[in-house]
């Protein structure tokens, strides 16, 4: 196992019809991505977990949240999510932070209590 950890991301365009054109390339990434659809040998073959929120601020940003059980995975994400991204027309920005789980409180009924 590894640590978990989220993020929450916006991906910045010059205009709103960049941006609405780029959202249906990206939905489409995603649910390749998400869906393990690509190559092994694919550039962009992995593990995802990305969930798009939508357009946003006048439609010319996309957001989306991404999560994994290893920070590790969800930096590569990330960074192979951006560079899909940067090959969009109008891009501006791409924001991501991560967010590493690092404490947490679990308990299931039957657990002994040790």
């Amino acid at each position: 196992m590894g640590t978990p950890a989220t993020s929450t991301g916006t991906i910045a365009f010059d205009n709103t019809v960049n941006a609405k054109k780029a959202y249906k390339l990206i939905k489409e990434f995603v649910n390749k991505a998400n869906k393990n659809l690509f190559p092994k040998e694919d550039e962009y073959a992995g593990d995802y977990d990305i969930t798009l929120q939508g357009l946003t601020t006048g439609d010319k940003y996309v957001e989306f949240t991404a999560d994994s059980g290893r920070d590790v995975n969800l930096t590569w994400q990330l960074e192979t999510f951006s560079k899909f991204c940067q090959t969009l027309p109008g891009v501006e920005q791409f924001d991501a932070s991560v967010m590493i789980c690092a404490d947490g409180v679990y308990w299931s009924k039957g657990d002994s209590g040790e």
